[in-house]
């Protein structure tokens, strides 16, 4: 509960605004590294590693696939996603 918290101080929550958008894309490793710890303390879980690891591993492939995402659409071989 402390880590969502955490995101809703940092961004604010409205009724009409509870979840993150997908630029607002900090949330998403802070989500992926409680489903791992979550994973661990079930005992389904492959490796153990600390929330900070998990954490820092999934920013880590987060903002590769953003920066391919970039370059693709850069260089013309995917479109743009539509504006509002």
């Amino acid at each position: 509960m402390a880590r969502r918290s955490c995101f809703v101080t940092e961004h604010g929550i409205r009724d009409d605004d509870i979840l993150p958008r997908m630029d607002e894309w900090d949330a998403f490793p802070r989500v992926a590294a409680a489903a791992g710890m979550a994973a661990q303390a079930e005992g389904v879980a492959r490796l153990q590693r600390s929330h900070s690891e998990l954490q820092a591993y999934a920013a880590k492939l987060m903002r590769e696939a953003r920066e391919t995402t970039r370059v693709l659409m850069r260089e013309g071989l995917i479109a743009a996603p539509p504006g509002p």
